[in-house]
């Protein structure tokens, strides 16, 4: 009995770390959805998700009542297989000779596979991360990955200048990651990406970034709690290690906000600083004292300052709202081509409204709903830039049993912060929620929830905020 429990242990400690060096991989692609990466990828999580459910039903997740968003998106994915059986069966019958048809039952078909990894990698971190420990461990790897980002990007960033991340090799072929880490065809074939969009980038640090805040404002909780007993005489408590590790986490937070600046994604700097500022009231909000109102006050101040330093505002007005006193149109205030790319996916939604274009369907069929004018307009071409509006075209009905998905998580996560006593938890769950809405709220006007990986990052990071507001969270009350 005592060996199958050893073996068990050491079982888990192996599929957590090949659960985390999952998403430690979908930091490398910088949000890229380059094929080779995204079958590797796919393949990688559909094993995990097979042995989870193989090996470990006996979790957590199996003996509790279901939560509404795990069911929501179970009806998501229903949706999805649903569409892609259909799919497989015209295609199969192989009586459809029109090639556009063939192509719109392939992506059916696709995006059931998809989706179904998004739900099966929601699912595993729901019912993983129901421990402190798992969840501690998983914020030091989104962390130090975020770290790994900011530290590539921050000496091509001093070299070269804002905006331009990366370096030139010896061949003089352009990589965001140093070049000697390209040390093999395969490494840039499956492992890493070259180059990729700074929005892109700038989100994946801000992983990261409130990933070592979580840890960083729970040591130091731990810290001044552990002081508190020292004054009072008791010499046996270990505030070392802990003020260790608020010092190690501080620098490690401040890289990342470092290389998140100079990045020019100016939706993901202010958005940073607006989601830090909402995490800074809400941890005051719940448990309010002297101090901790003067030190919050104090840290927002910083971060508007470092915030209106590192940006020009001038420039940033001129190019939203137009210099001079012009009426201000939406085109001004989300650009032309997110306007534009949310037209055509009504559109197509108006189209193809039962079960969607397919997902990776609106580049397919925009351009027969352009607008006269903006034919010539290639981003558009390829993306709505704004995730409901795309998701509603490729998805149809299915869009809208996701948008109750997000609304249902929503009501749970903060149902889950108002109701838990537990420190830890409300300052983790409370640190990713943020994140969650700085993801969220920055897809309105950039394409990153349609991107693979950072699709899959945000969907496990989702199922591990939803355990951890949950009620059978290990250890509630510390």
């Amino acid at each position: 009995m005592r060996m199958a429990s050893t073996i068990a242990g050491k079982g888990s400690y192996i599929f957590e770390a090949l659960l985390f060096l999952f998403a430690a991989s979908l930091f490398l692609t910088l949000g890229s959805d380059f094929r080779p990466h995204f079958l590797v990828r796919l393949i990688y999580g559909a094993l995990l998700i097979a042995v989870f459910f193989a090996l470990y039903r006996s979790k957590a997740v199996f003996r509790t009542p279901i939560d509404w968003p795990v069911l929501m998106f179970g009806f998501v994915t229903a949706f999805q297989f649903v569409r892609g059986l259909d799919g497989a069966m015209m295609l199969s019958i192989g009586d459809v000779q029109d090639p556009e048809t063939t192509a719109f039952y392939h992506r059916y078909l696709w995006a059931a596979l998809t989706w179904g990894l998004y739900f099966g990698l929601f699912i595993v971190s729901y019912g993983w991360m129901r421990s402190r420990a798992s969840l501690h461990r998983f914020l030091y790897v989104l962390a130090w990955c975020g770290f790994f980002l900011a530290i590539n990007a921050i000496p091509a960033l001093l070299k070269h200048g804002r905006g331009m991340p990366g370096y030139l090799d010896e061949s003089g072929e352009f990589s965001f990651f140093f070049p000697f880490l390209y040390f093999a065809e395969w490494v840039t074939q499956y492992v890493m990406t070259r180059s990729s969009h700074v929005n892109w980038i700038g989100d994946l640090m801000a992983i990261g970034f409130f990933a070592a805040v979580a840890v960083l404002f729970y040591a130091h909780e731990k810290l001044k709690e552990d002081l508190r007993q020292l004054r009072h005489g008791n010499y046996q408590v270990r505030w070392v290690p802990k003020a260790v590790l608020c010092g190690v986490y501080l620098v490690v937070a401040l890289t990342i906000a470092s290389g998140i600046i100079p990045l020019l994604a100016r939706g993901t700097t202010g958005l940073l600083a607006i989601c830090f500022t909402i995490y800074l009231l809400l941890h005051v909000v719940k448990r309010p004292s002297k101090n901790r109102i003067r030190n919050t006050a104090v840290l927002i101040l910083v971060t508007m300052a470092f915030v209106y330093w590192s940006t020009n505002w001038q420039r940033a007005w001129n190019e939203f709202f137009g210099p001079g006193k012009n009426p201000v149109k939406i085109e001004q205030i989300f650009g032309p081509t997110q306007v534009e790319g949310s037209r055509r996916a009504i559109r197509i939604f108006k189209e193809y409204w039962p079960i969607g274009a397919g997902t990776k369907g609106y580049a397919a069929v925009s351009g027969y709903f352009a607008t006269p004018g903006t034919e010539s307009d290639v981003v558009a071409a390829f993306q709505a830039l704004n995730h409901y509006t795309h998701t509603l075209a490729e998805e149809g009905l299915g869009a809208l049993l996701y948008f109750a998905f997000l609304l249902s998580f929503l009501i749970a996560v903060i149902r889950g912060l108002i109701r838990t006593h537990s420190r830890f938890k409300y300052i983790t769950a409370n640190a990713l929620f943020c994140l969650w809405l700085l993801l969220f709220v920055h897809a309105i006007i950039i394409d990153s929830l349609q991107r693979f990986p950072i699709a899959c990052l945000v969907y496990i990071l989702m199922g591990t905020i939803l355990a951890a507001v949950s009620p059978h969270f290990e250890n509630e009350l510390n």
